[in-house]
């Protein structure tokens, strides 16, 4: 019974005890939260997250775009890797299928000739080419590089 009562009181202690939940501009390292900001000036920083991708440690960053940056329109959402050092190393950013060079959505066509695109990313990552990930209404997610050459299939 006392160690019940113990045990009760500690886990009692511990929860009343925790830290508040901090938001995302305060979970980031400053590093990274300089170089997103550098890179995507008035942006508004919603979530970041630590991530290990490739057995490499990295930030992901949602930002929701302020009008006139890159990418364009005001609420834009774009999420950006970034190592704990501050290097971006990649951003995807939805954009509309209109956008895609018509090189890419007659390769999807060809390939997918019964889906339709759901949603569209342009990733970009320093020193390779921009490429374009295509989520079909059939649930398949197919990359192509901006000529409309097939990268690869998820």
């Amino acid at each position: 019974m006392i160690a019940r009562l113990a045990l009760s009181t500690l886990l009692f202690g511990a929860c009343a005890h925790q830290a508040a939940p901090q938001s995302a501009a305060t979970t980031c390292p400053a590093a990274v939260v300089a170089a997103v900001t550098k890179a995507f000036p008035g942006s508004t920083q919603r979530a970041c997250k630590a991530e290990r991708e490739d057995g490499r440690d990295q930030f992901s960053v949602e930002l929701a775009q302020a009008a006139g940056t890159i990418g364009g329109e005001a609420g834009t959402i774009v999420e950006v890797d970034v190592t704990p050092a501050g290097v971006i190393t990649q951003t995807e950013q939805i954009v509309d299928a209109s956008a895609v060079p018509a090189p890419v959505m007659a390769a999807f066509t060809a390939r997918y000739p019964d889906a339709r695109p759901r949603k569209v990313e342009q990733i970009t990552s320093p020193g390779k080419p921009v490429v374009f990930e295509i989520e079909a209404s059939s649930g398949v997610e197919a990359t192509f590089a901006a000529d409309g050459t097939f990268v690869e299939e998820e």
